[in-house]
């Protein structure tokens, strides 16, 4: 697929799936903006977009803070006008552990990322893809909700009835 003259926009782009998805934009022509918490991946991986003769940049960002992605959306948006593909991305996967003996904290990070993040996502940049008359958003999950694991505490006994 050709994205020549197209700007793709993704979140936790500064590892892993991201990392890729922003390799394979750029080699397919895409003007890549990353965006990740962390500097020196997100950074990172614009460098090597750079080094491949690829039109890219990192913008800094918390995905769960509204004003992070207004700002990552308005940052794109004045470097390259638009914004034709979101590859809504960003993503933890917190700690294993049984539900009774789960942080607190921990969750409430994991769904202001993998939830929170992905709809400040797309309330940001749905507006900008309506506004110009076309964009794609593939919002990115783990297999993790699709299969169970083990059980978050032994079975249960049914009481004796003798």
């Amino acid at each position: 697929m050709d994205f020549t003259g197209k700007v793709a926009l993704i979140t936790g782009g500064g590892g892993g799936i991201g990392r890729a998805a922003a390799i394979g934009f750029a080699e397919r022509g895409a003007k890549v903006v990353v965006v990740d918490r962390d500097a020196t991946l997100g950074q990172g991986t614009a460098d090597i977009l750079h080094q491949q003769g690829s039109d890219a940049r990192f913008i800094p960002a918390d995905v769960s803070k509204s004003a992070d992605v207004q700002n990552y959306v308005k940052a794109t948006l004045e470097a390259y006008g638009r914004i034709d593909c979101f590859f809504n991305n960003a993503g933890i996967e917190g700690m294993t552990a049984p539900v009774m003996d789960y942080d607190e904290e921990m969750f409430d990070r994991v769904i202001a990322i993998n939830v929170r993040g992905v709809f400040l996502g797309m309330k940001h940049v749905l507006p900008v893809m309506l506004r110009q008359g076309s964009g794609a958003v593939v919002n990115t999950a783990s297999i993790a909700g699709l299969v169970g694991g083990p059980p978050a505490c032994p079975p249960i006994s049914p009481p004796n009835t003798r």
